[in-house]
């Protein structure tokens, strides 16, 4: 059988959400899905060749004050630009690892058509396939300690993001920095024809982590507009970085662009929530708002979905919806709550509900949630025990034979993932 969280992957590479604190999981719950927006229509010759190739060559003018110094012209040399610290500075105390199921692509679907494809997430994944470049000037993400990325791409359009941690702050300040400056030393990018074609280009700030701006770039071709546009965006949270890149045929009128601004920037508030792990402060930096409050799991079920319901009596309780079992006797499910996504789970043919993975911020009736260390989990529930394949770590559930929870931990021994699982369950490895 797989390993534990392969289903929730969907590949090797792509990782599940991480709980988050209750205040970023309302603000998340009240939002639709974000989605991009597609052209119909084949586009200028330019725009498709940039959209293939995640092009970045950028430009546009911060509004928010001085501007940080553009980068060093191209060359095929080393930037002179001196590479963030890839350790964590002697005062600080920095998260240098991306959490298992860090966001980053959460809004992503799974590839409709041969022409469609989905790399990642993973550490592995490079998002972008070309240097950031602008009027003959080049820039480039540094060295960071932890990189996590993913590519999208069709045809007609290419959404690249990465997720890059450095050693410390000022590592991820300098690429931000070298990279937004880059783009604001060229208002206007002009590629000789004929036709002749340029980009004009827009920067201004964004109200996302503690520092985050956005470019907005538009073509025309012997002065008339064409269909190209790309979006770009560059937020930092401590010593994290996030590079989101989308470009597309959606940039001929004024109305189009400013609906995937919308779509796009309330994805990149969404994932620059997430980032508040790096904060130098943890999440508990984000605010000083009453304590969270968390969703019950265990010691039967969650919610109204319990253990051992066949898949019909799951159904009737009219808050999840079945999927395909594909012939495997298991058939996966997701708990609904006003719209959104609240939990995962596995309906087996033989022993009804066998394995519910809450996707919001949760706890057992003992207290045991996310952040709890490893010492207090087995100070509540004995000594941890594991399974065949040496993964996860599995406790008792009280008072219920033949139930464990499943839990996880992060690089600090404190809890990031904790399942309700039946024992015999024969769903998942």
């Amino acid at each position: 059988m797989p390993d534990l969280f392969d289903p929730l992957r969907g590949t090797p590479d792509q990782l599940v959400r991480p709980p988050l604190p209750a205040e970023q999981v309302r603000r998340r719950g009240d939002r639709m899905r974000r989605r991009r927006a597609v052209g119909a229509a084949a586009g200028a010759t330019l725009a498709v060749a940039l959209v293939v190739s995640g092009g970045l060559a950028l430009g546009g003018g911060l509004t928010n004050g001085s501007a940080p110094a553009p980068a060093p012209p191209a060359t095929e040399a080393p930037s002179d630009t001196p590479a963030p610290s890839s350790t964590p500075s002697p005062g600080g105390d920095w998260r240098t690892s991306i959490p298992t199921g860090f966001p980053l692509a959460d809004d992503l679907e799974t590839p409709r058509s041969t022409e469609e494809e989905l790399v990642g997430p993973g550490r592995d994944v490079r998002a972008f396939d070309v240097p950031f470049e602008a009027c003959d000037r080049r820039g480039d993400l540094g060295a960071p300690v932890d990189t996590l990325g993913v590519r999208h791409t069709q045809p007609e359009w290419f959404d690249g993001r990465v997720l890059q941690v450095y050693g410390d702050d000022a590592g991820a300040r300098a690429v931000l920095e070298e990279l937004v400056g880059l783009y604001d030393a060229c208002p206007e990018d002009t590629f000789e024809g004929p036709p002749d074609t340029v980009a004009v280009s827009t920067v201004r700030p964004v109200p996302h982590g503690e520092e985050g701006y956005l470019v907005t770039r538009t073509f025309s071709v012997d002065g008339l507009r064409t269909t190209g546009l790309e979006l770009l965006h560059v937020v930092q949270v401590g010593n994290a970085l996030l590079v989101s890149n989308l470009s597309n045929e959606g940039g001929a009128t004024d109305a189009s662009v400013a609906r995937q601004l919308g779509e796009r920037d309330a994805l990149v508030e969404d994932v620059a929530s997430a980032m508040c792990v790096f904060a130098e402060n943890g999440c508990a930096a984000s605010g000083d708002g009453p304590e969270p409050t968390y969703q019950a799991l265990g010691p039967s079920g969650y919610g109204d979905v319990q253990l051992g319901m066949s898949a019909e009596e799951a159904e009737a309780t009219g808050i999840i919806t079945l999927e395909d079992s594909h012939g495997s006797g298991c058939t996966p499910f997701t708990v609904l709550e006003n719209g959104r996504a609240v939990a995962r789970g596995y309906v087996s043919g033989s022993r009804g509900v066998v394995f519910l993975h809450a996707l919001v911020s949760l706890a057992t009736p003992e207290g045991v949630r996310e952040g709890t260390t490893r010492a207090e989990v087995e100070s509540t529930y004995g000594r941890l025990r594991r399974n065949d394949y040496g993964i996860p770590a599995h406790v008792p559930v009280p008072d219920r034979p033949g139930s464990v929870y499943s839990v996880g931990f992060d690089d600090r021994d404190r809890v990031d993932e904790l399942l309700l699982l039946d024992e015999r369950q024969d769903c998942v490895g």
